[in-house]
This record gives structure tokens, C-alpha cells and sequence, in this order.
């Protein structure tokens, strides 16, 4: 998916790592975008503890079910499958046709979307919206992520939840590894099914971490992958910049099993509704 959606890494994955700009070295030349390879993204985002907690939340809220940011459909078919009606945006043509081969597949009716999650209009409210995996990192604009938000409270039903997780930055892991690459498929919570490394840059000021990745799909060489760009939310902002949007925070977790918020939590677990 282009600039304005889905995340492939941070539900399970550890702390991101992060460089000054500085020290971070050179981009690899990007070949691909990630977003136009639907088979590696599932490869690297298998299901994962968000899809209970994100279902739960949809029994409670009540639909109709948004998903914005849905990608190949990971949450967005388990929703339908629940029996909610449910619509998926994402703006990547990729994304959407894996998605509704396997809603296909699954006899399920899905309606998809094509769409820019700063911008779109769907004539509707919903009793749900749900952005999933740090997907809202993409906003790096204030401009883009205010945009985003505004339209989602359009689309919130009276009562309407909105529920999403971004990343807790850790400011512990500002500093690269010793040898400036990461693996992304190693380690007690491995962030992908495959082979892969990370390369990262980190600007304080804008708060923009970008990731550039090398991917190994099975039978085949490494890949490099355009960057990664996204934003980074520290806890006592998101309440203002939901805030500046009509929205009110209700609820924040350290994850996907409710637990608080903590130092060393991987995930910031939001649900928030409309301030009037």
C-alpha cells in the first residue's frame, strides 16, 4: 500500500529500532513497494493477538464494521465472517484484490474500497472503525493525520467506536545494534514468516522513523524494498491530536490482552469516539 496505509510489521514485532540520522547508513536502491507484493506482505504479517481483541471489540461496538488501512484482509474477513457488515479501504489495488480473492474463497461478502485514508467519503456512518497495525504510522503530516482522523469522525455512527493501534516508541532503542542491521524474523516475538533485515533512520524533531528493509521469499533471493516511512506517537500526545480531530480518547492498553500501558509495552491499544 502506498504512503496512506497498512503497516506490515508492528503488531508483533519488537521495539522498533531506531538510528540518528546521522549514523544510519546508506538506502539500499528500492526495488519494490511492499504494498504491491500481496503474497510477501501475508508472508510477513501472519495472524496474530490483535485479530481476538479487535473482534471483541466489534461484538461490543455493533456495526457496521470500517476498516481502514485493511490490506489483504487479515481483520477485515474474520470481521465478516463474525457476521458483521463490513467494508475495507486501502489504497493499494494489490492489497485489495488478494483481499477479495480470499473473501471469495471464504464465501464471504465484503465490500472493498478503493481510497486514501486522508481523503474518502462513503455516503455512511459506522458503528465500528478500526485502523489496524500502526497503519495510521503512514500520516507523517500533521496535515494528513488530522485529515484522516476528521474524516473518520464523519463516518462514526452516534455511539460509534474507533479503535487502533500504533507502536510505543522506546527511547532505549534510539541506538542501533552494534553492526547497524536488525532481523525482523528473529528473536522471542519475530516480526516476520520470512527472512528479512532492517536498516533505520530516526529525525527527533519530526518524529519520522524510516525503515529500509531486505526481504527473502521462500525460493527466492533477497529483495530490497522501497523505505518504510512513519510517523512515531509518544502517549501524551495522541489524546491532543485526537482531540484536534472531534474524537476523545476512551481507552488505552500496553496490548491486545488489556494490560496497562507501560514502560515497556510494545503497543499503544486505543479506543476512542467522538468528543460530542
Amino acid at each position: 500500500m502506498p504512503l496512506t496505509d497498512t503497516n506490515p510489521l508492528t503488531r508483533a514485532c519488537p521495539d522498533p529500532v531506531v538510528a540518528l540520522r546521522e549514523q544510519a547508513p546508506p538506502a539500499p536502491a528500492a526495488a519494490s513497494s511492499l504494498y504491491d507484493m500481496a503474497e510477501v506482505y501475508d508472508a510477513i504479517t501472519p495472524p496474530g493477538p490483535c485479530e481476538a481483541f479487535y473482534r471483541a471489540e466489534a461484538r461490543r461496538a455493533g456495526g457496521p464494521v470500517l476498516e481502514l488501512a485493511c490490506g489483504t484482509g487479515r481483520l477485515t474477513i474474520p470481521l465478516a465472517r463474525d457476521g458483521h457488515e463490513v467494508v475495507g479501504l486501502d489504497a493499494s489495488p494489490a492489497m485489495l484484490l488478494q483481499a477479495g480473492r480470499k473473501a471469495a474463497a471464504a464465501g464471504l461478502a465484503v465490500t472493498w474500497v478503493s481510497g486514501d485514508m486522508r481523503r474518502f467519503d462513503l455516503g455512511r456512518r459506522f458503528g465500528f472503525v478500526l485502523v489496524s497495525c500502526n497503519s495510521l504510522g503512514h500520516m507523517t503530516e500533521p496535515e494528513d493525520l488530522r485529515a484522516c482522523l476528521e474524516a473518520v469522525r464523519r463516518h462514526l455512527a452516534p455511539g460509534g467506536v474507533l479503535a487502533f493501534d500504533v507502536v510505543l516508541p522506546d527511547p532505549r532503542n534510539l541506538m542501533p545494534p552494534a553492526d547497524g542491521v536488525r532481523r525482523l524474523d528473529l528473536g522471542p516475538n519475530p516480526a516476520s514468516a520470512i527472512p528479512g533485515e532492517e536498516r533505520v533512520e530516526y529525525d527527533p524533531v519530526r518524529q519520522i522513523r524510516t525503515a529500509y528493509w531486505r526481504v527473502q521469499p521462500r525460493g527466492r533471493g533477497w529483495i530490497d524494498l522501497e523505505p518504510l516511512v512513519q510517523r512515531q506517537f509518544f502517549p501524551h500526545e495522541l489524546p491532543l491530536l485526537l482531540g484536534a480531530s472531534g474524537l476523545e480518547l476512551m481507552a488505552r492498553y500496553g496490548d491486545f490482552a488489556r494490560n496497562p500501558l507501560a514502560p515497556w509495552s510494545l503497543n499503544q491499544v486505543c479506543l476512542a469516539r467522538r468528543a460530542d
